[in-house]
């Protein structure tokens, strides 16, 4: 876990939590998983955030983020 600063891992904990406790559903696709947020519980800027962090330690993993109906959906895809 070398690939964040200590602050970024701060700041990524922060985010991660955010990003868990706003799943209101989940997703299969034939390759990764979908996730629907709950509005407002975390702001687009930092979903964006979060993704930049992931990418730094997981950069096997393909993260999108969109808006649809007003929630946003997460879309992790990778092998």
């Amino acid at each position: 876990m070398t690939a964040m600063t200590r602050e970024e891992r701060g700041r990524y904990e922060i985010l991660r939590a955010k990003l868990e406790a706003g799943v209101i559903s989940v997703a299969e696709l034939a390759d990764g998983y979908g996730l629907r947020l709950r509005d407002g519980a975390i702001a687009p800027e930092e979903l964006v955030e979060w993704i930049a962090f992931e990418q730094k330690c997981c950069p096997f993993f393909t993260l999108t983020a969109s808006e649809q109906g007003g929630s946003l959906i997460l879309v992790i895809t990778g092998r």
